[in-house]
């Protein structure tokens, strides 16, 4: 099944806009909610904290009503107009999908809202834009933004009219191709060769349960069918179309978000220019010394690999020359400090490469310091698809992530998957989850996406996208520096599967070239890249493996580990 990229938005943005919609015209119907108020809903459903959000509800609510952020509180503000509540979300709040409840925080009730985290906000977003709507788009965007504004000035509250109108002065400018200058942009692609079994999921937060009829349709041009909404123009993915950037000067970054990818599905698509970071860990580590080989054979009983004719894609810090990523931290390994640890996408690569030794890994730098710029991502991505659809087998490594879920970054990975080209990537480790309060979500994506690139519906059913959780390769057991194993109540997805995590190697110090520990769920992920690349280099497809979480037990099963020697 191939997904277009607007097709996407739509699935996850119809409902929004029915919401407001309805709520607009005064035909709410009323939902059932764990908070027993009636047709009660988030708006927009999108933004950051510090930025000032609505509840909408049929139902009064007092002023100074606490709303519940995740496990952080803020206070109802009644707004002009009625049944609009102003609330601020709170500073602290993570990033990703967190629960908006007026009950508590130990018990969400089903609203939710998409926070765009505090190190991904900035004076500009990422764009996609359907490549034939051409030159003329920023006419028309200007023109919608403001119909929209002159219809909400009588129905919404001042502070949100203003953002509209201000949206439509803000200029959308280096448009270019996403599959670079070899893909001709709005041409039809081959169809999918892995249809994947489920449906992939909304960026946006909505019930879909919780509206049947829209009004103002002729203002945002919103044919409905069945409940399901259409667009004209199908059948052409994400990489073909063309992207930029949005500059937004001080405008609220994730308001601008929600409000945009509601009026524009179909034609334009955004999100934040920050898509993540490398994946970083810290703690004590065994086997010093060692090289990677050693220890997948000390503790997994792996002989060899192969991934003869398999490029594995290394999207990190490191081109085919040199990694430019510094530790901003220091590592302490049993009182050993080791300071400004260089090295990421390198020693990825490197891990991926000792297990599968045949394989060519082609290095692709998208990160620059402790950011990775999320069009960058998506462009590099675009660019393995390209590579795809000329030949050849290929694996994506990601050991980088972040708690937004970026449309771009989802509709890329889906178009590889149904190309036949599995991605593994890092779940993340404790320190994406410092500092949460109970009731919290702590999110990484893509790895959080992986059931929804699961390839049949049935247990077993192989994923091509695997999310790696890091095994504890001395005690043998699910390890401490994975992402919420010190904080279990915040867990927001299960990984798909575990693997050791924590390798040495040499690296030029100020003293010289010194056995360094380097470890996480970062230096998981190559190990399942490379262990994809030496299952395709002489089995067909990709390969099942399975969560095993018994200490002890071995995590990858031996017809994985030593498939194609």
């Amino acid at each position: 099944m191939e997904l277009s990229w607007w097709r996407l938005l739509i699935s996850g943005l119809a409902w929004v806009a029915i919401l407001l919609f309805n709520v607009f015209a005064g035909t709410v119907h009323a939902q059932p909610m764990r908070a027993a108020i009636d047709s009660t809903f988030v708006f927009p459903p999108v933004a950051a904290p510090a930025e000032r959000a609505w509840i909408i509800s049929k139902a009064p609510l007092k002023d100074g009503t606490v709303v519940w952020v995740g496990g952080h509180p803020a206070r109802l503000t009644r707004t002009d107009p009625p049944g609009w509540y102003a609330f601020e979300v709170p500073k602290g709040v993570p990033g990703g999908s967190q629960s908006v409840s007026l009950v508590g925080p130990a018990s969400p009730g089903t609203l939710r809202l998409t926070v765009v985290p505090e190190d991904a906000l900035g004076d500009e977003l990422a764009v996609y834009l359907r490549a034939d709507l051409g030159a003329d788009f920023q006419q028309r965007y200007r023109e919608r933004l403001l119909a929209f504004a002159a219809a909400c000035a009588r129905l919404c509250p001042a502070e949100l009219t203003d953002t509209i109108k201000q949206l439509s002065g803000t200029k959308i400018e280096g448009l270019e191709p996403l599959g670079g200058a070899g893909q001709r942009p709005g041409t039809d692609l081959p169809l999918a060769r892995q249809p994947l079994s489920r449906p992939l999921p909304s960026v946006i937060p909505i019930n879909s349960q919780v509206l049947n009829a829209a009004r103002l349709n002729s203002l945002l041009r919103v044919p409905v069918v069945n409940g399901a909404l259409l667009t004209s123009a199908q059948g052409t993915a994400l990489c073909s179309q063309l992207s930029g950037r949005l500059l937004l000067g001080s405008l609220p970054t994730g308001r601008s978000i929600g409000l945009l990818n509601l009026l524009f599905w179909g034609e334009m698509g955004v999100d934040p220019t920050s898509g993540g970071h490398p994946t970083q860990s810290t703690g004590p580590i065994p086997h010093k010394g060692e090289p990677p080989t050693d220890i997948l054979k000390d503790t997994l009983g792996f002989t060899s690999g192969n991934g003869k004719g398999v490029t594995i894609h290394v999207l990190d810090t490191a081109d085919s020359s040199a990694d430019s990523f510094v530790m901003d931290i220091d590592v302490n390994y049993y009182n050993e400090v080791y300071p400004a640890r260089p090295g990421h996408g390198s020693i990825v690569g490197a891990i991926a490469q000792a297990v599968a030794p045949n394989a060519k890994i082609a290095y692709q730098d998208v990160c620059q310091g402790n950011t990775c710029k999320t069009l960058t991502v998506v462009r590099a991505l675009c660019a393995v698809a390209q590579e795809a659809r000329q030949g050849g087998k290929h694996v994506v490594n990601l050991s980088i992530g972040g708690a937004y879920p970026s449309l771009g970054l989802l509709l890329a990975l889906n178009e590889l998957a149904t190309l036949g080209v599995p991605t593994a990537a890092s779940f993340g480790n404790r320190d994406d989850c410092f500092g949460m309060a109970l009731g919290d979500l702590c999110s990484h994506y893509p790895a959080d996406w992986t059931k929804n690139f699961a390839l049949g519906t049935a247990t077993g059913a192989p994923t091509m996208l695997v999310s790696v959780a890091g095994w504890d390769v001395a005690n043998k057991e699910y390890a401490t520096y994975n992402r919420t194993a010190v904080v279990p109540w915040a867990l927001n997805a299960l990984p798909s599967v575990q693997a050791p995590g924590e390798f040495w190697f040499k690296v030029p110090l100020v003293a010289g070239p010194t056995d360094t520990p380097f470890f996480g769920t970062s230096f998981a992920a190559p190990v399942v890249s490379g262990l994809l690349a030496s299952w395709m280099s002489c089995r067909p497809g990709v390969p099942f493996m399975p969560l095993i979480t018994t200490p002890g037990q071995n995590p990858l099963p031996a017809s994985v580990l030593n498939a194609c020697p």
